[in-house]
């Protein structure tokens, strides 16, 4: 619909985080609740995307090059009445949430694996892999959210990161109790925040070089 264009995702996680807390005291297993809500919301996120693929929700950013699927496709301008290629921003989306929710569906319901998966680290696993991409892929977006005090990165991208962030910090906690703090753990956590440094400067990079776009979210 129309409408979908202009709704945020990170309301709805809002929305769905809260719907937890209000739920976790009188059904319990919250890692339970969390983990189907992930499956689900991958579900929507891939058919609501795919859905407004073909439309001028799609905000993909206009592409001069490299104009055929699976890169880009001719949407109708509805201000100018023009044909424009767009980056197929939405259609990347789905294929991330698809595949995401096939591996996340095959952890849950399959006993082998689902013995080896701890209650609630599905839910992990799909904030990690899916805030990852949003960092990337809201970068290819014309109408990303900024904030007001920050032109810089969007909404989504700071949202991403901040939590993408956090996961790490869950699962170095995890290690540190597991294993004891070791030496080698210090060169994995400078490599994740190397990385997100790295991310960071790409971002501003390809604000600042269009024409290297692709070269500069590959390195992302």
């Amino acid at each position: 619909t129309p409408a979908a264009g202009k709704m945020a995702l990170a309301g709805v996680f809002a929305g769905c985080g809260l719907a937890v807390l209000l739920l976790a005291k009188p059904f319990g297993e919250t890692g339970k609740l969390l983990e189907c809500l992930s499956i689900a919301g991958c579900a929507a996120i891939g058919l609501g995307r795919l859905g407004n693929f073909f439309t001028s929700a799609d905000r993909g950013q206009i592409v001069v090059e490299m104009i055929s699927l699976p890169w880009s496709y001719p949407v109708l301008n509805t201000t100018s009445g023009v044909e424009e290629y767009r980056l197929a921003t939405f259609m990347f989306q789905a294929v991330i949430a698809g595949v995401l929710f096939a591996v996340l569906a095959v952890l849950f319901f399959w006993p082998r694996a689902r013995k080896h998966v701890p209650q609630g680290d599905i839910f992990l696993l799909f904030l990690m892999v899916y805030c990852a991409s949003q960092i990337l892929l809201d970068s290819t977006r014309y109408d990303s959210l900024y904030l007001r005090s920050n032109g810089f990165v969007s909404m989504v991208q700071v949202v991403s990161a901040v939590v993408l962030a956090g996961c790490i910090l869950v699962v170095a906690v995890r290690a540190v109790k597991t294993r004891g703090l070791q030496k080698w753990m210090f060169l994995y956590w400078a490599a994740f925040a190397g990385l997100f440094g790295l991310a960071g400067y790409m971002e501003y990079y390809v604000q600042r070089h269009g024409k290297l776009a692709f070269f500069s979210y590959d390195v992302m």
